[in-house]
């Protein structure tokens, strides 16, 4: 139906049960910032604010104002079948925002996302040099065949060469067909200067194209997936201090607490996953913690940032590449 009003009840209904439940999750996740200020840095957040408040517009306050005009009249039929009606559709395109929130669900979609904007620069290069190809190749081929039925068909203008070299040569749509022609003509010049053609735009231009995507996306991907792995060990190691080892509540982590942490097979695993032999962290201990402490301070007590201690994992992974400073 054109308005929510005049739809089935069950639609209604349904409308004003997902909105009631967006509107009060936003009120819960305003609620739980400890400062009222820290929910402008959320950037996720701004944007569910930003589609819970079409949505209102649209399933509670559009509801009510045309239910409100409904029962003036003629006048509010008029106002509900024009205006109104153009500025609810239009909240209802809003919707589709939504979509974007099924990134932070797959992580694969952000990697290639990412990716695209990654190589938008070498993409728009090789374009580029594609055009210009596409450029010189159709002049060519203008110039050259005035007066031919070919020509006159297919290269009569400059960028009417372009096109059906794009289609014919880049994309090798139907190719034949303009062999055939050429051949008829007894064009075999052209002919050869086609293929050359669709060897460097189709088969070189076009490949390379693919293969720098392709590259792109590999390297993202593997930062990307080390990156959600730290990420993943950071908040399990995080949530371990937090949730009972950090006794004293000071955000530090102790010696005794490291020991502590490590007898949690998650943990282990956590750090087998960053590729960090276990063994080799405990045999690091003391120079990790006395290197942050002062030499009067007492062993159990020697502490150190958990920010700092991440540091020191990750510099201790296997997969690093060793350096004159580690030397």
């Amino acid at each position: 139906e054109e308005l929510v009003t005049e739809a089935h009840p069950v639609f209604f209904v349904a409308d004003q049960a997902f909105c009631t439940y967006f509107f009060f999750e936003l009120l819960i996740r305003f609620f739980a910032f400890r400062s009222t200020m820290d929910c402008c840095k959320d950037r996720w957040f701004i944007f569910d604010v930003l589609l819970v408040v079409t949505m209102v517009a649209d399933t509670w306050v559009m509801t009510a104002i045309l239910y409100s005009q409904a029962a003036i009249g003629d006048m509010g039929d008029v106002l509900g079948n024009t205006a109104m009606l153009r500025l609810v559709r239009l909240l209802r395109l809003s919707r589709l925002f939504r979509m974007a929130k099924l990134i932070r669900l797959f992580p694969e979609l952000q990697i290639l996302i990412k990716a695209m904007a990654a190589a938008f620069r070498s993409v728009w290069f090789t374009l580029l040099l594609l055009l210009a190809a596409h450029y010189v190749a159709g002049v060519a081929f203008t110039m050259t065949l005035q007066g031919t039925k070919v020509g006159t068909e297919s290269f009569n203008l400059v960028l009417v060469s372009m096109q059906t070299l794009f289609c014919y040569g880049a994309l090798v749509d139907e190719v034949i067909s303009l062999v055939d022609r050429f051949m008829a003509e007894h064009l075999y010049a052209h002919l050869l200067g086609l293929y050359v053609f669709i060897f460097f735009s189709a088969t070189t231009l076009m490949n390379m194209l693919i293969g720098i995507i392709v590259e792109v996306i590999s390297s993202v991907a593997a930062a990307e997936r080390e990156a959600i792995q730290i990420h993943w060990a950071r908040d399990l190691l995080q949530g371990f201090l937090t949730l009972g080892l950090d006794e004293n509540d000071d955000g530090l982590l102790q010696k005794r607490e490291f020991f502590q942490m490590l007898h949690h097979p998650s943990v282990a695993r956590a750090l087998k996953a960053l590729g960090v032999d276990a063994r080799i962290l405990v045999d690091f201990v003391d120079v990790i913690f006395d290197e942050r402490n002062d030499e009067d301070t007492d062993d159990n007590e020697k502490s150190i940032p958990f920010e700092d201690f991440m540091q020191v994992i990750l510099q201790l992974r296997g997969c690093n590449t060793a350096t004159v400073k580690d030397i």
